[in-house]
């Protein structure tokens, strides 16, 4: 994964919470004036968020109270607890992950669901998966983006996945982990 790319109305007012609150550096070497609208490109250890400030053909209103429970964009973090305290003195909602495991749903200013998840529970409940994924990518960073609701290495998980009559499974059939 390159980037996520998510729509803001106010780039100043989603750089206080990608930047401000959540601490994400600003990638120097993007140039935002090269582009025919305003936006910003944010490091996610090797991946990168793209704000772009243009209108928003989705409605805010009518989406699920639970980030897992909509499309959104997932980074692993090497513990949850310090975020929850920032969201809780910025006053930002969040909720946690229903299964149990240690992660956070929240929703920047403009809408976009993002989950946090703490890194070593992300890579015990991937198992084998995480491993081959780090094999073949040479790379122990774990951070996974998605806006369809399908964690990356859950393409790596579904790889070798097929139905009952042996044939490989579409993605929109393989299995979905609980969020």
């Amino acid at each position: 994964m390159h980037h996520v790319g998510l729509l803001c109305e106010n780039l100043e007012r989603s750089l206080e919470f990608y930047q401000g609150i959540l601490g994400l550096e600003l990638n120097p070497d993007r140039p935002a004036d090269k582009l025919p609208y305003r936006g910003a490109w944010f490091w996610v250890g090797a991946e990168m968020i793209h704000l772009m400030e243009l209108p928003n053909p989705d409605p805010i209103t009518g989406r699920p109270e639970h980030g897992g429970r909509d499309r959104h964009a997932c980074v692993a973090i090497k513990s949850v607890e310090p975020l929850k305290r920032a969201f809780e003195k910025a006053g930002i909602s969040f909720t946690l992950s229903k299964s149990g495991r240690p992660a956070i749903f929240a929703r920047d200013p403009d809408g976009n669901a993002l989950e946090f998840t703490q890194l070593g529970a992300t890579e015990q409940s991937l198992g084998s998966a995480e491993a081959r994924r780090k094999e073949w990518a040479g790379t122990g960073s774990f951070v996974c983006a998605t806006l369809v609701n399908i964690h990356v290495d859950n393409v790596a998980c579904g790889l070798g996945d097929t139905s009952q009559e042996g044939q490989p499974r579409l993605m929109s059939e393989q299995r979905k982990w609980p969020c």
